[in-house]
C-alpha cells in the first residue's frame, strides 16, 4: 500500500557509497540531495551529509555510528593523505576496526578477512581505486552493491529506497495477513529478521555471515539472547527493528525505541500503518 511504501527509507549503503564517490570527485550532487531531504535521513545518512560538508576543513569528521562510513572515509583519508580526526559515536566506539597504513597494500581479498570478514574494506578499495576481486561472480552482497555503485555513479545520481528494508515489510505485512511468512534471507542484515521469524538459527546465520559478530551488537548472541525476552531492549537497529515486528506486543525501552534512528527513523509510524490495516 502507498500508505506503507512512502514510510521505507533511503538505501543508505547505496547512498553512502555515492556520497563517498563524489566527495573523492569533488562533485556535489549527493550532497546537495541530501540536504534537500534532511527530515528524511536516519543517523547514518546524517553522518555521510556532515563528512560531506566537513570534508577538507580544519573541523574533525563525524562519522556518527556507521561503520560503512567509518570504513570509507578512513581508506580515502590514506590515499589522499588527509589527516583530519575522526569521531566516532555510540557502539561503533566498541567495535572492532582495522587500522593500519599497509591496508593500500592489501588486495581484495585479504581486505576481505579483515574485522570479521566484513565487505566494507574492500567496497572502498572498489570504490576508490582500481581494484577488482579475482573472482567475479558470487560477491558479497555488499561488495557488488559498491561494483554496482561505481558504474550506476559514472551514469549519473540516482537515488534508492532500502530494499533490504522493503522486502523484510513485505514478508511482514504478508505474515500480519495470512500468518505465514515466505521471505529469503540472501544476505547478513536479513540475519535479525530472518531469525525473529523462525527462518534460521543462530548457527546457520554465523555460518553464512561470520561478520554478524561485529556489528552495533554481536548480532548472533544478541538475538539468541533476546527473542525469548520479554522486554526488547537493544542498540542495534536491526535486532530492533526485526522483534518489534515478531512481537509488536512486547515493551520496548528508550534506547531500543531510538535505535531505529540509524537507518529507519519512520520505523514506528510503519509498523502502526502496517498493524492497522
Amino acid at each position: 500500500p502507498s500508505a506503507l511504501q512512502q514510510l521505507i527509507p533511503l538505501e543508505k549503503s547505496w547512498m553512502i557509497r555515492l556520497g563517498m564517490l563524489d566527495l573523492q570527485a569533488g562533485k556535489t550532487e549527493v550532497q546537495i540531495y541530501l540536504n534537500d531531504h534532511e527530515g528524511e535521513l536516519g543517523d547514518d545518512l546524517v553522518a555521510l551529509l556532515k563528512v560531506l560538508e566537513q570534508w577538507g576543513t580544519d573541523t574533525p569528521l563525524e562519522v556518527g555510528e556507521s561503520g560503512t562510513l567509518y570504513r570509507f572515509v578512513r581508506y580515502l583519508q590514506l590515499l589522499e593523505n588527509n589527516t583530519q580526526p575522526i569521531i566516532t559515536q555510540g557502539t561503533l566506539k566498541n567495535r572492532h576496526l582495522a587500522e593500519s597504513d599497509s591496508l593500500l597494500s592489501l588486495d581484495i581479498e585479504d581486505l576481505l578477512r579483515l574485522d570479521s570478514g566484513t565487505s566494507q574494506w574492500a567496497s572502498a578499495a572498489v570504490l576508490f581505486t582500481d581494484a577488482v576481486p579475482k573472482v567475479t561472480t558470487k560477491l558479497p552482497y555488499h561488495l557488488q552493491m559498491s561494483l554496482d555503485a561505481k558504474e550506476a555513479w559514472r551514469a549519473g545520481f540516482e537515488s534508492r529506497f532500502d530494499s533490504t528494508l522493503q522486502r523484510q515489510a513485505e514478508a511482514y505485512v504478508t505474515w500480519l495477513q495470512t500468518k505465514e511468512v515466505n521471505f529469503e534471507p540472501i544476505q547478513s542484515e536479513d540475519f535479525p529478521f530472518a531469525s525473529a521469524f523462525g527462518l534460521m538459527t543462530t548457527q546457520e546465520g554465523e555460518r553464512r555471515w561470520p561478520q554478524l559478530r561485529n556489528h552495533e551488537t554481536d548480532r548472533i548472541a544478541e538475538m539468541d539472547s533476546l527473542l525469548g525476552s520479554k522486554t526488547i531492549d537493544s542498540p542495534d537497529h536491526r535486532v530492533v527493528q526485526a522483534l518489534s515486528m515478531r512481537f509488536p506486543d512486547r515493551p520496548t525501552t528508550p534506547r531500543a525505541k531510538k535505535a531505529v534512528n540509524k537507518t529507519w527513523p519512520r520505523f514506528w509510524d510503519f509498523l502502526a500503518e502496517a498493524n492497522s490495516l
